[in-house]
């Protein structure tokens, strides 16, 4: 049923994009030659000429955004963005699943969109991605516990990142073309390891919380070795910390420095190679987003967040509470400050947004400059026949499809696995061809544009 209701909100926002698109050409044809060719020659001459744009927080409200807006367009950025990246981490986690491999990979979406759109959209992106749909799409039993609770890492590592991107260090990395290999090879080291130690914090505490003894897929010899010598580190350090601690503080103290440890060295492959997939894709998919969200346009005027972002992910959050609330699985009378803790992050973020961030009409105005701009630069593309042929086919897809899925409950017991099953593969392979689509645009675009 899941998958019925996010497939009918797909599909309802693309007819909703086409017709406001149909309406947008239907008002550019009242302005086309015919309707103007009894104005005078004057007024004819003076709409050749550019004239300057207007202020857009005085102007129409653009279609394609939200008043009071959130920093970022709907259609040109949200909905392109944060699906591929959602993709992207599911993608890692099938992967890691065949393969069972040390790389987990199901951050790589979660990296691209906080590096894209900042910090607060990458814990959404991380939220959606582990708490909906990989639980969800997990084969077998314990996703409960192997999926669901591990979304409050992910929420870490999508915060983490973002800051991160928002810093002129990452922004002039980026920017240099001629880096050598030692540059690169820094940058992903410092990165890994620093996103392995902040999110190898929340790691151990769900370790510790849900009593899992997650084994590394390695050899089993080497296995061992490590844990001789995790086993000689607690007796050496319970000898210095009993006198002081008492035996059984010092045994957790103990026990938790090296689950934090553990999770640390275990993190370091994983989350280095997860951003240097999530920077591949920025610079080769989308160049057009790198320049104007990271670099900030042709003004350099670099991207903010508002307080209504914090406030998006507190609403998605809600939910995923309450899960941690009620399913005693989770323990909450005895875990409360862990499940409880990202409501912190969250209304201390809204706080601060919403005195110290930027107001609704420069998040809009900002918008509106970055449309203009989008447009500017991929009209030449989308006013071409395969752009129009392939968007009024996916539109045909969309109906049939959920006409498919009506009349699945006709001739089916199952019908809530089969839809599910069946909406992940039609749109799944829709949105990698809509990611697809979107990454070769920009880089035509831009090299037209160089």
């Amino acid at each position: 049923m899941l998958g019925v209701v996010g497939g009918m909100i797909v599909m309802t926002l693309t007819i909703v994009d086409y017709l406001i698109k149909f309406h947008d050409r239907f008002k550019d044809a009242k302005d086309t030659p015919s309707a103007r060719k009894d104005k005078p020659s004057r007024e004819r001459h003076e709409e050749t000429e550019p004239a300057a744009p207007p202020s857009p927080s005085k102007g129409k409200k653009p279609n394609w955004t939200f008043r009071p807006a959130f920093p970022f367009l709907l259609y040109r950025e949200l909905l392109t963005i944060v699906p591929t990246g959602v993709l992207l981490n599911y993608l890692g986690l099938m992967l890691s699943i065949r393969f069972n491999s040390i790389l987990y990979l199901d951050m790589t979406g979660t990296a691209l969109v906080a590096f894209l759109l900042g910090p607060w959209w990458g814990a959404i992106t991380a939220l959606l991605s582990s708490s909906f749909v990989n639980w969800l799409a997990y084969p077998g039993e314990g996703a409960n516990t192997a999926i669901f609770p591990w979304v409050l890492v992910n929420m870490t590592g999508g915060l983490l990142w973002g800051f991160l991107a928002r810093g002129l260090g990452f922004r002039k990395y980026l920017r240099t073309a001629h880096n050598s290999s030692l540059i690169h090879i820094w940058f992903l080291s410092s990165f890994g390891l620093l996103s392995a130690g902040v999110m190898s914090l929340p790691g151990a505490a769900l370790q510790i919380t849900l009593a899992q003894q997650q084994a590394l897929s390695m050899d089993q010899e080497l296995r061992t070795i490590l844990e001789q010598i995790l086993m000689h580190w607690e007796m050496g350090m319970e000898n210095y910390l009993n006198p002081v601690l008492g035996a059984a503080w010092a045994s957790t103290v103990v026990g938790t420095v090296l689950t934090i440890l553990e999770h640390f060295f275990r993190y370091i492959p994983d989350k280095t190679v997860s951003v240097a997939i999530a920077l591949i894709v920025v610079k080769y998919g989308f160049p057009l987003f790198e320049q104007e969200l990271i670099h900030g346009g042709p003004d350099k005027n670099c991207l903010r967040d508002n307080h209504t972002s914090p406030l998006l992910l507190g609403v998605l959050y809600t939910p995923v509470f309450l899960v941690f609330m009620t399913a005693d699985v989770y323990d909450f009378f005895n875990n409360w400050v862990l499940w409880s803790a990202p409501w912190l992050v969250i209304l201390s973020g809204y706080v601060l947004l919403k005195y110290l961030g930027p107001s609704d009409n420069e998040a809009y105005d900002a918008a509106v400059a970055r449309a203009s701009r989008y447009g500017r630069a991929l009209k030449p593309l989308e006013r071409t026949p395969v752009h129009n042929f392939c968007r009024r086919l996916t539109l045909a897809t969309l109906l049939s499809s959920a006409t498919f899925v009506i009349c699945l409950t006709l001739v089916l017991r199952n019908f809530s696995d089969i839809a599910l099953n069946f909406l992940c593969v039609v749109y799944g392979f829709l949105l990698t061809v809509h990611a697809i689509r979107v990454a070769i645009a920009q880089n035509i675009s831009v090299a037209r544009t160089e």
